[in-house]
């Protein structure tokens, strides 16, 4: 990739076909600093930090577990090299896990009220209605 043009592969019926998962990568882009915006074939998109996008490229197709497995691998491993910069005791773990969950509970929280426009207490059925109305769904009614 070059700057922030867009890389486009050739249409080449020799030309091997990376995956990403089950799906085939059509392009890369560069998103923002540090970021890869991934387009596939099927004319989705996906956006991923630039260090793990290279270890999930393959040149055969993963099924979703296998994914999830070499994400995780590779998120785990960067936490360890964390716990051991700063030498963290395994006594301190559970805590540290403790503190992670909570604090990702309320990012996920805050950022949901965000998208709502209020808290969830405050949200009726007819805010859930709207919402997927807007997604071209509809509450079932029996």
């Amino acid at each position: 990739m070059v700057g922030n043009q867009l890389i486009k592969k050739e249409n080449n019926m020799f030309e091997k076909k990376v995956y990403v998962g089950e799906k085939v990568i059509d392009s890369e882009s560069l998103h923002e600093p540090g970021f890869i915006k991934v387009l596939f074939e099927d004319k989705t998109e996906e956006i991923f930090g630039e260090e793990i996008v290279k270890r999930l490229k393959s040149d055969k197709p993963l099924d979703a577990s296998a994914l999830r497995d070499k994400k995780i691998t590779f998120v785990a491993e960067k936490i360890l090299e964390l716990l051991l910069v700063h030498n963290v005791k395994p006594s301190e773990f559970e805590f540290l896990t403790a503190v992670l969950q909570g604090s990702l509970q309320e990012n996920i929280k805050k950022a949901n009220d965000i998208l709502w426009k209020k808290q969830s207490h405050e949200r009726t059925m007819l805010d859930i209605d709207k919402i997927l109305k807007i997604k071209g769904e509809e509450i079932p009614t029996a």
